[in-house]
């Protein structure tokens, strides 16, 4: 049994696992003052401003705030704490990418579910919701998303004849036809005729996500310009954080801003009850009448699934429960006070079981339950106990609208044991896949954090930076040379955090090393005919190339040839034509993840570091369609060269494991320092001696490195030399 945790505990758990995003740190106290509250939702959406975002964000009132951060905060907390898979929502990156895109989709959904509050609590002119010109005056808003049509979809990438897009027109119809119901002047299920707040929410959320779409659009192409004009190959570029910013310009975020919005818009859309079902009828809203399969969200629909767990979070949210509501209604400090402290230390939360603690049978129960008591331990006041009643009696209809398990209340007696309520949310057994030559999903996930999509839905900052592999590779360079060129010129962006989590970093490379292995073996280990692939690098990675003699770290090739993309921003540029004969450790991303694959048009090889140089490179000149690869800056010192690489090179080495462990560990707080203040600055700091403590600690780590891989390689098959 898991233990009771404080509802104060999780929330400031949960918040300080954001604060990599955030790059602010918050207290649970901070949480309730209105001007940290606010600070806090921009940073973690975007640190970037979010022109349009950021001032609905601040427009909104302070208690709905609170709401939605509780929400979007014990969201994370059950899903880590049930383990509950989202592996089947749509994809940020692409339609086939593997992994999924929980954090993004959920803290969207869930932080701005109620930016449209104001508007159904306000005195507005109702009749402009029936035209988008009057929606439009009416919401401050350019792009309508209650005007798209079918025809529309194509533009967003989206097939109208595919359950996305079916989904999508379904919502939308759904979204206009109950706007109508709720503006009607005659009242129904004891509603006056208002805004629908969700419906309200989803306009003013589509048309900001939709502008930041086009503002990073525009600002990319200008970067892009300046770039080319300026000797500076940094010059224009922007450090982009949060986990709306750092995903807006993957090719996907205009359709998932559309996922996103209509989910907004259904989730507080109301059943019929008996007395309405004739009034819903002549709404079109057959939908959600009586009988309707669409009237009872299902976690077994994939593009339900985010709408499912923003219902379910946003009835049993505690905040909202206990101490919001009293808020909104005016109540006295006194009061406030008192119920803010009987929500934060006294209610607990426990999961019934820990990770470690499950079993593989436990995947195919169709619910996983957590139980909300009051703490224990002591007598309860008269106010503890009137106000919990009514919190389980406002959550207790959950299967009106929901397909799960009604919630069991226990009443405990006073002094002796805590109430409590025990809730059900839907589990389904995921389809476990199997991947080429008995690859593991922990090495999956590292080769999806590696090449950009990823980390497979793992929590975490660690696994959702999209260029960890800038560190990765960065760690493994020669003391400065590889800072002073990505970082202060190219305008690279590692991060200090896979230094503070150095073995969670070194985990990920073993993994990829390991996966490259099988996939080696897989592949009947010698190939029958070379093989050619090709790389788009920097001068200075060549350098280190030739003097290290072969691989110096984890190198992406591809079997498409040269792309441009790649080339874009880098100093120096050197073509790389790579030939492979012999058995080598790799992994074809198209060969291992066939349609999942993310980046299908680069076709990419990922080769394992310290791959011997067989021959000497040879320059050779450039023909017409590799001279387009570079702009016209880059071209003047482009080169050309042909590489052999021959085994992965084996050597035993004598390593004082332990004290290189506690070397790592000591100095990784000065090294992580020092790698996030050349980060911000683009400059090699001055203190000497933290910058020593730095390249030590690179040292320090290639070697426990090659120390892993190469004990990894024997057990391969690898031969040692």
């Amino acid at each position: 049994m898991s233990e009771n945790r404080l509802v104060a505990e999780i929330l400031q758990t949960e918040l300080n696992k954001r604060r990599f995003i955030t790059e602010k740190s918050i207290t649970v106290d901070e949480l309730f003052q209105p001007k940290a509250l606010k600070e806090w939702t921009k940073r973690l959406l975007g640190n970037d401003g979010m022109s349009g975002l950021a001032g609905r964000i601040e427009g909104a009132s302070h208690e709905r705030l609170e709401h939605t951060v509780a929400t979007y905060l014990l969201g994370i907390a059950i899903k880590e704490g049930l383990n509950l898979k989202f592996d089947s929502l749509p994809r940020i990156f692409t339609k086939g990418s593997y992994g999924d895109a929980f954090y993004f989709f959920w803290s969207v959904i869930c932080l701005c579910h109620d930016l449209g509050y104001q508007y159904e609590n306000g005195d507005y002119d109702l009749e402009k919701m029936g035209t988008s010109d009057g929606r439009c005056e009416l919401f401050d808003i350019q792009y309508d998303m209650l005007q798209l049509q079918k025809e529309n979809l194509a533009e967003f990438g989206i097939a109208s004849d595919k359950k996305e897009g079916q989904w999508i027109l379904k919502s939308l119809e759904l979204a206009k036809n109950y706007s109508r119901i709720r503006r009607d002047k005659k009242e129904y299920i004891g509603r006056k005729a208002q805004i629908d707040h969700g419906i309200a929410g989803a306009l003013v959320l589509y048309d900001a996500l939709i502008k930041e779409y086009k503002r990073a659009e525009a600002e990319n192409q200008l970067a892009e310009e300046i770039r080319h004009k300026a000797s500076n190959l940094n010059a224009g570029k922007k450090i982009s954080s949060g986990e709306l910013s750092s995903n807006v310009s993957n090719v996907r975020f205009a359709a998932c801003s559309l996922l996103i919005a209509c989910t907004v818009a259904r989730h507080n859309m109301w059943n019929a009850e008996k007395k309405d079902e004739a009034k819903y009828h002549a709404f079109d809203l057959d939908l959600l009448c009586p009988g309707s399969p669409d009237s009872i969200i299902s976690t077994e629909q994939s593009l339900d699934q985010m709408l499912f767990l923003l219902d379910f979070m946003d009835t049993i949210d505690l905040v909202k429960g206990i101490y919001t509501r009293e808020a909104e209604a005016g109540k006295p400090k006194e009061v406030l006070d008192k119920r803010l402290e009987f929500l934060l230390h006294r209610i607990t939360i426990c999961f019934m079981k820990e990770k470690s603690d499950q079993y593989r049978w436990e995947s195919a129960l169709k619910y996983r339950e957590f139980t909300i008591s009051m703490k224990g331990g002591e007598v309860k006041e008269k106010f503890d106990e009137e106000v919990f009643d009514k919190y389980v009696e406002r959550i207790s209809g959950l299967t009106k609208w929901l397909d799960t398990k009604a919630p069991r209340f226990h009443k405990g007696e006073a002094g002796k044991e805590p109430s409590s309520v025990t809730l059900y949310y839907p589990n389904f057994p995921v389809k476990q896949q199997k991947w080429i030559g008995d690859i593991t999903d922990c090495e999956i996930t590292a080769l999806c954090l590696y090449e950009g999509s990823g980390g497979n839905g793992k929590a975490g900052l660690f696994y959702q930076y999209h260029n960890a592999y800038q560190t990765f590779n960065l760690l493994m360079m020669d003391d400065l040379e590889g800072e002073k060129v990505r970082v202060c010129v190219e305008g690279q962006n590692p991060y200090g955090l896979y230094i503070e989590e150095w073995k969670r970093t070194l985990e990920v490379m073993t993994d990829i090393f390991t996966a490259q292995c099988k996939y080696m073996d897989s592949q009947c280990g010698e190939r029958k005919e070379e093989m050619r692939v090709y790389r788009v690098d920097r001068k200075v990675n060549f350098d280190m190339m030739e003097k290290h003699g072969g691989t110096f770290a984890f190198t992406s090739t591809s079997k498409t040839g040269y792309l441009k993309n790649i080339a874009k921003g880098k100093k120096n540029l050197i073509l790389l034509e790579i030939i492979l004969k012999e058995g080598i450790p790799f992994v074809d991303y198209g060969g291992l993840f066939g349609e999942m694959y993310v980046y299908s048009d680069e076709q990419e090889v990922l080769l394992p570091p310290f791959l011997k140089l067989r021959t000497f490179p040879m320059e050779v000149s450039l023909n017409v369609d590799e001279r387009k690869v570079a702009t016209t800056e880059q071209l003047g010192s482009m080169k050309k060269y042909v590489v052999e690489l021959g085994t992965f090179e084996i050597r035993r080495e004598e390593l004082d494991e332990s004290a290189v462990i506690v070397r790592l560990e000591e100095n990784k707080k000065i090294a992580a320092e020092v790698l996030e203040q050349i980060r911000k600055t683009r400059k090699i700091p001055e203190e000497k001696e933290k910058v020593e403590i730095y390249c030590r600690w690179k040292k320090d780590f290639q070697s426990l490195v090659r120390y892993c891989l190469y004990n990894i390689g024997i057990v391969y098959g690898l031969k040692e030399k």
